[in-house]
């Protein structure tokens, strides 16, 4: 077994039993979220392991992982500030953001 399929097997094992058909729509939606959150930690992660250090998601409580590794590299806000900055915005009213 490939590292790759071993660290996919891994998050896999993570996240819970799959609902039945019958389920909720919701229920189902969190599934299907929670099995795009486990690929794409597993392929990150082999893709940093091949020297792509700066790869996103990283292993562990991701949303926080990724936001420090944002914040780290100076985009707190995922970009949106400096958007903003350029596009001169303004609130309602005439003030600027």
């Amino acid at each position: 077994m490939s590292y790759l399929d071993e660290l996919l097997s891994a998050e896999l094992k993570k996240i819970p039993k799959k609902p039945s058909d019958r389920a909720e729509q919701k229920f189902k939606k969190r599934y299907s979220e929670m099995m795009s959150a486990a690929a794409a930690r597993a392929l990150a992660e082999g893709l940093r392991r091949k020297g792509l250090k700066e790869t996103l998601p990283l292993f562990g409580d991701s949303e926080a992982a990724e936001n420090s590794a944002h914040r780290a590299k100076g985009k707190s806000d995922g970009g949106h500030e400096e958007a903003r900055e350029e596009k001169g915005s303004r609130r309602p009213g005439g003030e600027e953001d």
